[in-house]
């Protein structure tokens, strides 16, 4: 019998399109701060991308919070010719995470992928972002190592378990 699959709970993140439209170029990834509403099991990460994005591939990852800047890289997938201006999903490895602890969700088209376009709340106001030191990853790295720092998140995106 046909069934529909199963829905997934948000754990994290944030659900809304966001009205400002921000990017990066391929090489450069960029973490948005965000706290896990309840404990659970992320299996999939949900992105947004902004009509205007030239990315033919976007890493998004998990990582742990670090004393306010992102941490370990927790798990991560990759989005192979995202849709623009709309939804993408990737479906990764299994990683827990606990409701009231603070984690970042980051995002990077890699090396040579073209420049990722997405929607944060922007300017100054919002929750903590920051970029990667690194602007030439072909990968999201395993331990975060950070660049600038901004107060423009959240980013539209969210873990699901």
């Amino acid at each position: 019998a046909n069934s529909a699959p199963p829905v997934l709970t948000p754990l994290l993140g944030d659900q809304v399109v966001e009205p400002k439209v921000d990017g990066n170029n391929a090489g450069a990834a960029e973490a948005f701060s965000t706290t896990a509403t309840i404990s659970g099991s992320v299996k999939q990460l949900t992105f947004y991308v902004d009509a205007t994005s030239a990315a033919t591939s976007v890493a998004v990852g998990l990582y742990t919070d670090n004393g306010g800047h992102p941490g370990t890289l927790l798990t991560q997938g990759t989005i192979a010719a995202p849709a623009v201006g709309a939804w993408s999903v990737v479906s990764v490895p299994a990683a827990a995470v606990a409701g009231g602890t603070v984690y970042w969700v980051a995002v990077l088209s890699p090396t040579g992928a073209g420049a990722v376009k997405f929607r944060n709340r922007c300017c100054g106001g919002g929750s903590p972002a920051e970029s990667s030191s690194s602007v030439t990853l072909g990968a999201l790295p395993v331990t975060w190592t950070s660049g600038a720092t901004y107060r423009d998140g959240p980013l539209s995106a969210f873990g699901s378990g």
